[in-house]
């Protein structure tokens, strides 16, 4: 079945274009009890088993190409809706291949934004604004003066909440809330700790890239948690200099760029050039059956490895979602806030964090109470 949400409307059809319902609940459309159900967005559609969101649909297929099949209709009239929904079903049935990948990534979207229950302190959130307008008024006086925040914050954004969307060219999840990455967020954590009876801790992923080259290359050096400070050490850089420099280099950076260091990564790792060589025909699948195009040569090893990357926090995310859900889970994990690899969470006091800890099998999860 195939569901349009327009202004609250639900426009639906069973079968045959010509023969659409128009319903006013989304409990109308599930007492139609359909097998599948697509929609254009699937927001409204929470704990629905058999789900496709065709902005998914649309990511999946569509995946580092600049055509975007979804459009959306300023009226909404029988004529241009049938329209819509013959074009909408005819490329749904083009690309039948891509329905079970989609309802997958539709629960993966689902779980996120499910998962993380923003909360701040209402308290430190008055400070802070206190603080940018006092140095947005000392800027004004002072030319050089330089602030310690951004300078285009809007802290009304707190009071909205967050969405998570994954629906960019290699899946990386992005917060709606732009001000968790305009913030300093270690230096202002108390904005995001509310409850004075919980602990608190911030998780991220250390050596996170080199450990997905792990699962292509099965070489143990880059699953080491002290892969950069090693490779640096052997490179005579510091930790920070060799990681932005691989980095570039795994992402496409050319001679010029990398000067000497091009050819010195290109005969240390060689294992990577020959991954690298591996990916041809404008496409690759990569660890997790998630087939992805890539636009141009230099980008596609870094394209791999950021697929790879999101593709298994999707999965951690998900699995996380349904242990905090768990009735019968009496260590439940309060999830605050995600900024791609990086999350916070608070737990009772009496929380074994070890639980958190083993259910990051192969990656390198950094836990830090704050």
């Amino acid at each position: 079945m195939l569901v349009n949400n327009f202004y609250g409307t639900y426009f639906c059809w069973k079968n045959d274009v010509k023969d659409f319902i128009i319903l006013k609940s989304i409990d109308q459309v599930k007492q139609l009890n359909p097998k599948i159900l697509f929609t254009n967005n699937s927001d409204d559609f929470k704990n629905f088993d058999n789900l496709i969101d065709l902005r998914i649909f649309n990511w999946l297929i569509n995946n580092l190409s600049n055509y975007n099949y979804l459009c959306y209709l300023k009226e909404v009239n029988n004529k241009n809706l049938k329209d819509l929904v013959d074009n909408q079903i005819k490329w749904i049935m083009n690309n039948k291949w891509c329905i079970n990948q989609a309802k997958e990534y539709t629960k993966y979207y689902h779980s996120i934004n499910n998962l993380f229950k923003f909360d701040y302190n209402k308290n430190e959130l008055l400070q802070l604004k206190e603080k940018y307008n006092f140095q947005m008024d000392t800027k004004k006086q002072i030319k050089d003066y330089k602030l310690d925040v951004a300078e285009d914050i809007n802290f009304d954004e707190f009071e909205d909440g967050i969405k998570y969307s994954f629906l960019n060219k290699i899946g990386k999840i992005y917060p709606s809330n732009s001000l968790l990455q305009k913030i300093d967020r270690k230096n202002n954590i108390n904005l995001f700790k509310s409850d004075k009876n919980k602990k608190y801790f911030l998780c991220d992923f250390i050596s996170f890239e080199p450990t997905v080259l792990f699962l292509y290359t099965k070489n143990k050096m880059y699953k080491d948690i002290n892969f950069y400070k090693k490779c640096g050490d052997y490179f005579k850089l510091d930790r920070k200099e060799f990681k932005n420099n691989f980095l570039m280099w795994i992402n496409g950076a050319s001679e010029n760029k990398l000067g000497e260091l091009f050819n010195k990564f290109n005969n240390n790792f060689k294992d990577l050039v020959q991954l690298k060589n591996k990916i041809n025909n404008g496409k690759f699948t990569n660890y997790f059956k998630h087939t992805l195009f890539y636009e141009k040569e230099y980008s596609k090893l870094g394209a791999l490895i950021s697929s790879t990357s999101f593709d298994y926090l999707y999965r951690l995310y998900n699995d996380l979602y349904l242990y905090s859900n768990d009735d019968n889970n009496q260590n439940k994990i309060n999830f605050i806030f995600n900024l791609f690899d990086e999350f916070l969470i608070s737990v009772d006091k009496e929380f074994d964090i070890n639980i958190l800890k083993n259910k990051v099998k192969i990656f390198n999860l950094r836990i830090e109470e704050v």
